[in-house]
């Protein structure tokens, strides 16, 4: 069965990722059936992007790891998303995204908001992530989020 693992470049994700690849024993499945992937909401730190450049996408290069790295295309769903990249020898990290985070918060007059539902990430991370996945047709398929206690659904 293939195996997601929404990785959000952050330290946890990081840290399955790379537990995975070095740690073959907690593996939830072979490398080659691994799919890593990453909604890019455009307003990442290009510190993250140089440093999963550097030290994490070497590694998947080195383990054919199929990366996909994913956008929202605009404001509404109606517009959908964009592929930016889908490659088992990643070398950049699309942090620009498409439709930016930052562009839709601008328009509404906002700022990130850090309590409640997370609704910036449900649209920017959530609905990209599972519109991805619905249209791949990878099934059946569980799937992992880099989380500090590790939780894979299974679909």
């Amino acid at each position: 069965m293939q195996v997601i693992l929404s990785y959000g470049m952050g330290v946890e994700s990081t840290a399955v990722l790379t537990r995975w690849i070095k740690e073959p024993a907690t593996r939830p499945c072979p490398l080659h059936e691994l799919v890593v992937i990453s909604a890019q909401t455009g307003d990442e730190f290009l510190d993250t992007a140089c440093d999963v450049e550097t030290y994490i996408l070497p590694l998947m290069r080195q383990h054919s790891i199929r990366y996909v790295q994913v956008a929202r295309h605009g404001h509404l769903e109606a517009d959908g998303i964009t592929i930016l990249e889908d490659s088992s020898s990643p070398t950049r990290v699309y942090v620009e995204g498409d439709y930016r985070l930052s562009d839709e918060l601008r328009s509404n007059g906002t700022v990130p908001q850090f309590g409640g539902i997370h609704a910036c990430s449900m649209k920017f991370k959530a609905y990209v992530l599972e519109t991805w996945l619905a249209q791949s047709r990878l099934a059946p398929y569980r799937h992992a989020f880099g989380a500090p206690h590790e939780r894979i659904n299974s679909a």
